[in-house]
């Protein structure tokens, strides 16, 4: 990967159809990748067991976020942060 701290890389349901236990083992270990490389990256994702992974615990500058999604007649959707899960589960940098 070539990616460096200019980077932005941005997923959605990586690894969705991915078994979960291997589904974050692999999104677990590209994100160590991106942390060390100090590439900026969003992942919005169904895996939200990732954040009590060691591995994940280990890095800093991590900022989790939950959103919430609201689809409207016209087709429009609506993301608004942050939501009650962000209080719980947000990490700022030190």
């Amino acid at each position: 990967m070539h990616g460096d701290k200019n980077s932005l890389v941005l997923t959605d349901e990586m690894l969705a159809s991915t078994e979960v236990d291997n589904s974050r083992r692999i999104v677990s270990a590209i994100m160590e990748v991106l942390n060390r490389k100090q590439v900026t990256y969003l992942f919005a994702t169904h895996l939200l067991e990732l954040i009590n992974l060691p591995l994940v615990q280990k890095m800093e500058n991590l900022r989790y976020i939950s959103m919430k999604v609201s689809n409207y007649d016209s087709g429009c959707l609506l993301y608004t942060s942050p939501s009650p899960r962000d209080k719980r589960q947000s990490r700022m940098p030190s």
